[in-house]
């Protein structure tokens, strides 16, 4: 069960080391993906907010469907918030064609070391939260998988989370990909729309 106290030490933590780039490397170790499972609840969400955190020297995400992250369920976050730990899982209309999906994942497998040292030291840092659409979670089980997506020509490279969800009638595998990791924010993805960022 998801606790307030690992809510809000697990991002504090995460906070607290997200401007070292070589200490991000070593939990980067741990694990490319998580595997989300879907729960139902009563009132529906077009986004899901997966948090970073670390919590007994284990990296995991927080996630937690946008509706609920909000000031008004600040006693009840973790009754709505789920966490998932890292491990290492795939390599390998809106869906990502597996190529582009295969690349970005590899890439992040091959530069996540170098990368963060770069990211920490840009004006927005290292990435505090993903919103991920509701959709991206289509099925029962979806393996979210670190990225690294190409912004450009100058080979800048951005945090990606990719859903790998599993048609079990179809024996494929369907990559979604409209995360957005935040900062930067916008005046669509305000901050204060990411609630426990600041619990």
């Amino acid at each position: 069960m998801t606790t307030m106290q690992m809510i809000k030490e697990g991002i504090a933590n995460w906070n607290n080391i997200c401007h070292d780039g070589e200490l991000l490397g070593t939990y980067f170790e741990q694990g490319n993906s998580f595997l989300y499972e879907a729960i139902d609840y009563p009132i529906p969400s077009p986004h899901f907010h997966a948090y970073p955190g670390i919590w007994e020297g284990q990296l995991l995400f927080f996630v937690i469907p946008s509706s609920y992250d909000k000031p008004e369920y600040e006693d009840t976050l973790n009754e709505y918030t789920q966490a998932y730990p890292v491990n290492w899982g795939l390599n390998g209309s809106h869906t990502l064609p597996d190529p582009i999906a295969e690349a970005r994942m590899h890439r992040w497998t091959e530069h996540y070391k170098n990368w963060a040292k770069t990211e920490v030291k840009k004006p927005a840092g290292m990435f505090k939260a993903f919103q991920v659409p509701a959709d991206d979670f289509g099925s029962d089980y979806v393996q979210v998988v670190f990225g690294l997506q190409l912004v450009g020509h100058e080979g800048i490279m951005s945090a990606d989370l990719i859903c790998a969800s599993v048609d079990a009638k179809a024996y494929v595998i369907k990559y979604d990909d409209f995360t957005q990791p935040v900062p930067p924010f916008t005046a669509a993805l305000t901050e204060d729309s990411f609630y426990m960022l600041n619990v």
